[in-house]
């Protein structure tokens, strides 16, 4: 019950922000929306990447 409060403020503190894509996540997990697995088994080959971020570059 906690973690879905948490869930729904997080997507009222997005409504009116311009990140669409990151309020589209949240609001499939709360709702609790599957992906088809035609979908999932396109996606398996990037499950668990992490792209290496040079922090000094970054400075």
């Amino acid at each position: 019950m906690l973690k879905k409060l948490q869930q729904l403020k997080a997507i009222l503190a997005y409504k009116n922000s311009e990140n669409l894509g990151d309020i589209a996540i949240l609001k499939s997990e709360f709702f609790g929306t599957k992906v088809s697995p035609t979908v999932a088994s396109k996606l398996q080959p990037i499950v668990g990447y992490y792209p290496v971020i040079d922090l000094n570059q970054l400075s």
